[in-house]
This record gives C-alpha cells, structure tokens and sequence, in this order.
C-alpha cells in the first residue's frame, strides 16, 4: 500500500512537471520570439536612423563631408539592393512584428520623400536646407510574418545657381552581405557614392 501510494505521488510529480514545462514552452516561446522580433525591428530602424551616429545615412553623409572612407555593419541579415539608375539601396528583411503601417506602400521618414500613389519617389531637395536623400520604409504581410523594406533614396539639390547631383554606384546590385565600405569622389557636377560590400 505505502509503495503503491509513493509510485501514484511520483507519476502526479511527473505529470504535473510535464504539463508545466510544456504550457510554459508553448505561451513562453511565442513571447520570446515576438521580443525578439521587436528588438529586430528597433535595430532595423536605427540602422536608418539620420539622428544615430552609427546608421548608414550618417555614415554616407561623413563620406560625403570628407572623413575618408566609412564602414557600417548591418546587426541583420536580410538582402541589400542597390539600383544605379533609379539612384537608390534598399535592405530588405523579415521579421514577426512591425513598426511600420502595413500595407500601405512607401512611407516616408526621418526626412521629406514624395509620396504618391504608395511609391517612393525622390524630389529634387534645396541646397543649404535638405539633405541629399530621402528615406522611406514599408511593411508587407506576408502569412504570419512581415517583409520589411527600408530604402534611401539620392537627390539633386539645387541652389539659385547650380544643381549638385548625388548619385549611387556598386559592383553589387543586391547581397546578403553584411558590411558596407562607403566612398565619395567627384566627377564634374556629379557626386558619386561608391557602396562595397564585403
């Protein structure tokens, strides 16, 4: 009796113990992921941060003020795109949260980018008043998770006097890779942003 009594109070400890490691895996599991996800999400937004010594818009502008060559690492992996004609780079990543409004289209940030018709469009900036870029984000559902976008786009700014083009160049044109070697050069009026990726 007393041995029959111990193995019922052992299987109860047993079984109890299982159904609380397994409810405590299956609520606590999806609360890590999703904190994880939302701290991917704030270093994504940091990544493009004009405000942050260390995002890549601060980075492009030290280049282009002349501190040499600038090196930035994305804390993400996701794919890097960089379109010559369009005069953009983008990254592009996945995560299970967002801070951004999903499916609107393109919206604008940190900076003035024209919006129309949910499309990023660059507009020529003043000289001496706007930055030469423009950054927009966007969020898409895709199932249970989201497909974030950030994009930087280059512009002409003007004076009263002349136009300062500011164009972007790689030997890449999309990558997962994660480090970034930033260059500036002139080329008659034009101002050339050379992006290398390693």
């Amino acid at each position: 009796m007393k041995s029959q009594s111990e193995i019922v109070a052992l299987v109860t400890i047993a079984v109890l113990t299982i159904t609380l490691v397994s409810s405590a895996y299956f609520w606590g599991m999806p609360l890590i992921e999703k904190r994880q996800s939302s701290i991917k999400v704030e270093r994504l937004r940091d990544m493009f941060d004009v405000y942050s010594f260390n995002s890549l818009p601060s980075k492009i502008e030290n280049a282009v003020k002349g501190a040499s060559n600038q090196l930035f690492s994305s804390p993400i992996d996701g794919i890097w795109k960089v379109n010559s004609s369009e005069n953009y780079i983008s990254f592009e990543t996945i995560a299970k949260s967002t801070n951004i409004a999903v499916e609107h289209g393109w919206l604008s940030i940190f900076d003035s980018c024209n919006i129309s018709n949910g499309k990023c469009e660059r507009s020529e900036g003043i000289f001496g008043l706007d930055k030469f870029f423009c950054i927009c984000a966007r969020a898409d559902r895709e199932g249970e998770y989201f497909r974030i976008s950030y994009k930087i786009n280059f512009r002409n700014l003007t004076s009263d006097r002349e136009t300062f083009e500011y164009r972007v160049e790689s030997p890449l044109k999309s990558t997962s890779l994660k480090n970034l070697q930033i260059s500036f050069s002139k080329k008659d009026k034009t101002n050339i942003i050379m992006i290398y990726f390693s």
